[in-house]
């Protein structure tokens, strides 16, 4: 075996090299001499790395020997060397040695289990390097890895094309590498972890895959068939939960009056509400119900529509309390009404009961009770309407740009679609024809707001009994927050249980 040459002598061969313009077969002998390099001292092995990558495409019939070389260099134990390598290597890849590309990008993306940051970062340029050479032949190598490497690489071999392709998009990608792209995805996308899946869906987020009706059909079957709905929920495991909510949320995205929820709705109606009470997570809890609401927007025909209105019926009850028999300890309690809860479930009741209108009628004392219920919550969402516009009233249009008024703002769109739904529910017999928008629909475009609860004076007005519900607040923030009200109630003009005509609450 040759021995290592010294840097004087690479020094000397690469400046034969270089005054070359021909003939380069004559100096075989002094590249391979180069090739040696990396066999010899830490400067002899950094200088080879930089004259292979250069004189490279000079000596195709050496070029595994070559890129052999840069790869040994890759796996060297000093990081300096290592780095240079990583450099060099990307240019291995020109025009004409193009066939190396998804095997440098496959080295690449196993390299990036280093725990370097200075090292992990000279390999994702290099691989933005590929990227902007043959986007194609690097997502092979890249998928090559995440398909087969361990699951520190696979993690961050994904995370890698998140970034970029989040951060330049179509800069990065042609027609036929977009296409190989969604390919993979949709390949790996049967075996991956939860988190896996929300970076994969994103990913096809920016692709053109949803610009279709087919592609967004597409998109809301993977996210049904992550969220595995031919299993039974199980309201005890905290991971089938998220799961679940993950998955609507990534699947609410593609519903639209073309593309049906039915299939995620009849689940979440005849699965998840009546195990609805055995969740313990307040904020998984309004998730749900936020999603049930998307959902009932774009449900087609459904199978066991009046057993749907049934759960829906028995959920949002819970959050419905009867009037206070007593109105006198009532006037020394409070009433907590969750608000964004009752609106999900008001909304997506009014919307189901339509397709079982017999579903209140055939039952004399159901409706009875539900009228109670009905008339008791809206009482308190007048008060609280009431409240929300006598504080906005005071307020300039810059004030209510502030986080804390736009809450209130979202508040007072939730109590008004209560108030028209209360409204419509209690006509003789109940009617269904209401239109109106989710409130947190109505400001996705706004800007994010951070979780707050809303409340007000304590000392205003005389307060009412608590609700039969006796959850814990908190922060709203669409789209998985809630807001709560401690409302109280105005001196009271119906009867002791708050039935009958009001002058004060005209709707009902």
């Amino acid at each position: 075996m040759s021995a290592a040459p010294a840097v004087e002598t690479l020094y000397q061969h690469a400046e034969i090299l270089s005054a070359t313009n021909s003939n380069f077969n004559e100096h075989q002998d002094k590249f391979k001499t180069i090739l040696l390099g990396v066999k010899g001292s830490e400067k002899a092995k950094r200088l080879a790395s930089q004259f292979i990558a250069r004189f490279f495409p000079k000596f195709p019939e050496l070029a595994n020997e070559s890129l052999d070389a840069i790869l040994d260099l890759c796996d060297d134990d000093d990081i300096n060397i290592r780095k240079q390598a990583i450099k060099d290597l990307p240019l291995l890849c020109r025009e004409e040695m193009k066939e190396f590309l998804p095997k440098i990008a496959d080295v690449l993306s196993q390299l990036l289990q280093t725990d370097d940051p200075g090292e992990l970062h000279i390999i994702q340029n290099s691989l933005v390097s590929l990227f902007r050479k043959d986007p194609k032949g690097t997502i092979i190598g890249l998928f090559s890895q995440i398909k087969n490497g361990g699951d520190i690489v696979r993690e961050r071999a994904i995370k890698f094309l998140y970034l970029k392709l989040q951060a330049e998009g179509s800069d990065l990608l042609d027609k036929q590498s977009e296409v190989l792209l969604i390919q993979e995805i949709k390949s790996t996308l049967t075996d991956c972890s939860a988190k896996e899946f929300q970076l994969f869906m994103t990913i096809l987020g920016m692709t053109k895959l949803p610009s279709s009706v087919n592609g967004q059909t597409e998109m809301a079957e993977a996210a049904m068939t992550m969220a595995e709905l031919d299993k039974p929920f199980d309201s005890s495991n905290k991971e089938s939960i998220d799961r679940l909510i993950h998955c609507g949320e990534t699947a609410a995205k593609y519903f639209s009056g073309r593309v049906g929820s039915t299939k995620f709705f009849q689940y979440f109606c005849l699965n998840v509400l009546p195990e609805f009470h055995m969740i313990v997570q307040n904020d998984a809890q309004t998730r749900i119900l936020k999603l049930l609401a998307i959902f009932a927007c774009y449900v087609g025909t459904m199978s066991q529509a009046k057993k749907a209105t049934s759960n829906i019926y028995d959920t949002l009850i819970l959050f419905m309390p009867l009037p206070p028999d007593d109105i006198d300890a009532a006037n020394n309690s409070e009433t907590e009404f969750e608000f964004t809860k009752v609106e999900c479930l008001l909304y997506t009741f009014h919307v189901v009961a339509r397709h079982a209108p017999d579903f209140l009628t055939e039952n004399s004392v159901l409706l009875k009770d539900f009228r109670l219920r009905l008339q008791y919550f809206a009482r308190g969402n007048q008060g609280c309407m009431k409240k929300l516009k006598e504080f906005m009233d005071k307020k300039s249009e810059s004030e209510l740009q502030s986080e804390e008024n736009q809450i209130k703002l979202l508040a007072h769109r939730s109590t008004t679609n209560i108030g028209i739904l209360i409204k419509d529910l209690f006509h003789s017999p109940p009617s269904y024809k209401a239109k109106i928008v989710l409130s947190w629909k109505q400001s996705q475009s706004a800007q994010k707001i951070k979780r707050k609860a809303i409340t007000f004076d304590k000392t205003e007005s005389s307060p009412t009994k608590s609700a039969n519900t006796n959850r814990s607040r908190n922060l709203y923030a669409p789209p998985t927050g809630k807001y709560s009200s401690s409302i109280n109630n105005y001196n009271s003009r119906n009867g002791k249980n708050g039935g009958g005509k009001s002058k004060n609450n005209r709707f009902y």
